[in-house]
């Protein structure tokens, strides 16, 4: 029963944001710092966790032999628990058992036949570790668990809310800059504005809002605040990995059509990020369909 609520407790530390937070410092440490955890202090607090389950487990141990086995306390005991996360494959929650088992399967029948059979688990330790890296833990070709970015699409900037402030900005962007609002662009009810052509790579949103916008999530949450558009591969797949990752984020939906879906989130220093799927926007002047008549943003 003891063991069953150890496992139990230890699937849900792995299974809540705590444990999302020691996958993402697994990937990428310099990652998870760069999403704002203090990843010394989530390491100190896995090391406390680690401990506790060890020192159960040897305290079980002690119990069901009544005596405490010097080899127990030799480096190589921990050897073989790595040996066995390992061959279980590292990473997944059921490998260590399946591991223990096969080390304790081999141990018991190569140790038959020959006083060797430390040599033998060795040989198909490595053998796992040179041929099957992804099982073991280690580097695999699928990558780390980062959002696929693809493209820088636009940037968006706060200008005056009244109609005479948003044409003095289009003047200063148009005549100063020498940029051409995209005239293809949809209307977003209650924010003038206009999307400016940079290259035909990538655009400036010129918001002319103030205050919090109808689509604010709540307090720091607005779309309309100034943030970096970047486009994914696929949204529903960038919300699972920031998800898996612990990053905080929230989802806006029919802003600038109705099936449009962005991802908004804050970087460390408290800048905001968009997130949108790669081909829902006019962003990329050489992928957008021609329109007929120019358009506003009012």
């Amino acid at each position: 029963m003891l063991v069953g609520l150890a496992v139990a407790l230890l699937k849900r530390i792995l299974d809540s944001p705590f444990g999302a937070v020691l996958q993402a410092i697994r990937e990428n440490s310099d990652r998870a710092v760069a999403c704002g955890y203090d990843i010394d202090r989530v390491k100190l607090l896995s090391f406390v966790f680690s401990a506790m389950f060890a020192g159960l487990a040897g305290a079980l141990d002690a119990l069901r032999l009544t005596v405490v086995p010097i080899e127990s306390l030799y480096w190589t005991t921990s050897g073989q628990v790595v040996m066995m996360t390992l061959l279980g494959g590292a990473g997944t929650f059921f490998g260590p058992f399946v591991g223990a088992t096969a080390f304790l399967v081999l141990e018991d029948r190569l140790s038959a036949f020959t006083e060797s059979w430390p040599l033998v688990i060795g040989a198909i330790f490595s053998a796992f570790v040179l041929f099957l890296p992804g099982a073991s833990g280690g580097p695999s070709s699928e990558g780390s668990m980062a959002v696929k970015v693809l493209e820088l699409h636009h940037h968006g900037i706060r200008v005056g809310p009244s109609e005479p402030e948003v044409k003095k900005a289009l003047s200063f962007y148009q005549d100063v800059l020498g940029l051409n609002p995209d005239p293809g662009r949809p209307t977003i009810p209650s924010i003038d504005g206009y999307w400016m052509d940079v290259g035909g790579t990538a655009q400036i949103h010129l918001m002319g809002v103030d205050g919090q916008s109808k689509f604010a999530e709540g307090p720091g949450k607005d779309p309309s605040h100034p943030h970096v558009a970047l486009a994914v591969e696929d949204i529903q797949e960038a919300k699972t990995e920031l998800e898996r990752m612990g990053v905080s984020f929230w989802v806006t939906r029919g802003v600038v059509g109705p099936e449009s879906q962005q991802i908004f989130m804050h970087d460390p220093f408290g800048n905001m990020i968009e997130l949108h799927q790669a081909g829902t926007c006019r962003c990329i002047g050489a992928k957008r369909p021609a329109v007929a008549a120019k358009s506003s943003m009012s």
